[in-house]
């Protein structure tokens, strides 16, 4: 910044209550102490890694099998009212007129 006594060098620290520097200098020493808690933590119980549990699961495969077996349900439902020669929705209708 040019004045009337030189060229002077400003640095904007911020606008507000918390300061730059000290706010970084207190997230860098609360990661430098959950890093130091984390690996306390990892020294303690250490990871053993084991893939005797491990499965290979397909979601899709499971969805669409799902879907299949609904809509095999509903045309052996539908093949059965089409034999019995009745719709259900008759069935529905004539138990509501009887007051069953």
């Amino acid at each position: 910044m040019k004045t009337d006594y030189g060229y002077h060098v400003m640095y904007y620290v911020s606008k507000g209550e918390a300061v730059f520097w000290f706010e970084a200098a207190k997230s860098d020493l609360q990661t430098e102490r959950e890093n130091a808690l984390e690996e306390s933590i990892r020294e303690q119980y250490p990871l053993t890694e084991t893939l005797e549990n491990a499965a290979i699961f397909d979601v899709q495969a499971e969805d669409r099998a799902a879907a299949n077996a609904a809509a095999a349900e509903a045309a052996a439902s539908e093949a059965a009212t089409e034999e019995s020669g009745t719709d259900a929705s008759e069935e529905t209708a004539a138990q509501e007129e009887a007051g069953e």
